[in-house]
């Protein structure tokens, strides 16, 4: 048993149709109406002929859903205006910035909580840790960087005419916010509060892709 849920729009000679079945499944026809001549009756028919596009149908919507996931992974990696670049297939050049505010922030005793911990339980810690940034910096607005290890980079005043002591304000507003997100999350070898070492400089930059 099929159940209608497109408009089929007749005055055109061709259209999809989705039909849900009975179990839920969606099936999709391309259906065409071709005019021609009876020859029983020598009056003007519709011949109407379909061909199954589910399976179409079905890979387009994957890859609609891996675009949309790809383009997730870039804007957390990249800013916005260089995300648009690549996606438009220009090169991203290096570019000079007079005045900007760059964090930097990783945990303390890194590498003896890594020393005893599972792998997997120090993968879990750092996306959690992180996650937990990307949260903060867009609630200040500023751009994520890069992550290096345990290191967490962001910066403020990358666009052209902002006010970078209003960047430099918001960074260090940031980096209290992670010093408390951070104790949110617990070291696996011992369960103590996880602390971090934040950094902050302010000067003259050069941004880029590599």
């Amino acid at each position: 048993m099929h159940t209608r849920i497109g408009t089929l729009m007749l005055s055109d000679p061709s259209f999809t149709v989705e039909l849900e079945k009975a179990d839920a499944r969606q099936e999709w026809y391309a259906v065409t109406l071709t005019p021609t001549l009876d020859p029983a009756t020598g009056k003007v028919a519709t011949l109407v002929s379909e061909h199954d596009i589910s399976l179409l149908k079905f890979s387009e919507a994957l890859l609609r859903e891996e675009q949309t996931k790809n383009e997730t992974l870039l804007y957390s990696m990249l800013p916005e205006d260089v995300v648009a670049k690549l996606r438009q297939g220009r090169r991203v050049r290096g570019k000079h910035h007079r005045n900007v505010c760059v964090l930097f922030a990783d945990v303390c005793d890194f590498t003896v909580m890594s020393a005893n911990s599972p792998p997997q339980k120090v993968c879990d810690l750092l996306d959690n840790l992180f996650s937990i940034f990307d949260t903060i910096s867009q609630y200040f607005g500023v751009v994520k960087l890069d992550t290096i290890g345990d290191c967490y980079m962001l910066g403020a005043g990358l666009d052209d005419g902002e006010d970078i002591d209003k960047a430099t304000s918001e960074v260090i507003d940031m980096a209290f916010a992670m010093i408390q997100g951070a104790a949110m999350v617990l070291c696996p070898h011992d369960k103590s509060r996880v602390r971090i070492r934040v950094g902050v400089h302010r000067g003259p930059l050069i941004s880029g892709v590599v």
